[in-house]
């Protein structure tokens, strides 16, 4: 089966969901990449997730925002042992969490900040959020931005590698 790609460049505000790019079937191999510009929801605001064992990108171009009023900011999912890669190049902030990013049955976690861009989680949201279940490794880069709110990293029988400023329970 064919793969997933969103290219949402604009401004999109949503009271609902923002951008998604989601494959609903656990039986399929297909990868899900979801990149967008300023995006202002409700829900979700940049969403990307496969049931199957395809692999996750989920991203934002220079200079754009992306904010969650009620969920999280980037949201990314592998449920059956796909790779998780976020790449925030804008500001990213939700109420859950800024960045959320997880994977099942080992799957790899790559969160990067890049071009000085923050994460923010309101109402005692994380920052960034990531969990790895399985033999999966987590690695965040913030390069020179800034993580507000808690900043929360879980692993399950893997190798965790992270930065400064994140905390493991």
């Amino acid at each position: 089966l064919g793969s997933v790609t969103v290219n949402a460049r604009g401004n999109v505000t949503s009271t609902g969901g923002g951008v998604f790019g989601v494959i609903s079937n656990s039986a399929n191999a297909s990868n899900v990449s979801v990149t967008a510009g300023n995006v202002s929801s409700y829900g979700d605001a940049v969403h990307g997730n496969t049931e199957g064992v395809g692999n996750v990108f989920v991203g934002t171009v220079a200079g754009s925002d992306a904010n969650s009023s009620h969920d999280d900011g980037i949201f990314g999912l592998a449920a059956e042992g796909g790779n998780v890669t976020v790449y925030a190049a804008g500001n990213v902030s939700g109420n859950t969490s800024g960045i959320h990013a997880q994977t099942y049955l080992g799957g790899n976690i790559d969160v990067t900040l890049a071009g000085g861009a923050n994460a923010t989680g309101r109402d005692s949201g994380d920052g960034i959020r990531t969990y790895a279940h399985g033999n999966g490794t987590i690695t965040i880069n913030t390069g020179s931005g800034a993580v507000n709110g808690l900043q929360r990293s879980e692993e399950h029988t893997s190798e965790l590698q992270s930065l400064a400023y994140l905390v493991c329970r």
